[in-house]
């Protein structure tokens, strides 16, 4: 009767002790290890999508961070191009002033020159 019920059983699923009688492989230290190594399996999936989750939230926060950086440059570049066109306007009036007071002395020297 032992040799009908081993010879309908999956043969993956039975492991024979030492007296002959058939043992199932899920009871005893197969379950146990089974068990172990699928919370383990678990446990290491779990860190990995914890740890895609840190690194992905950080990866927003380095965005932010340069997004506002960049428009502080942007601001900065903004404020330095008003600054350089200020800076022209006053250096064409300083030079056109610089023109006029070359006539006016140029007709002074005239002047003097006409006179003394």
């Amino acid at each position: 009767m032992n040799h009908t019920i081993l010879s309908n059983l999956d043969p993956m699923l039975l492991a024979v002790s030492d007296n002959g009688v058939p043992n199932d492989v899920w009871s005893g230290w197969g379950s146990v290890i089974m068990a172990v190594g699928g919370m383990a399996l678990i446990g290491v999936l779990l860190a990995l999508i914890i740890w895609q989750v840190f690194r992905t939230a950080q990866s927003k926060i380095v965005v932010a961070e340069t997004v506002a950086r960049d428009e502080e440059y942007r601001k900065l570049a903004e404020q330095t191009a008003a600054a350089h066109d200020k800076l022209a306007s006053h250096q064409q009036r300083i030079a056109d002033d610089m023109a006029d007071l070359r006539e006016r002395i140029t007709s002074i020297e005239r002047l003097l020159s006409e006179v003394g």
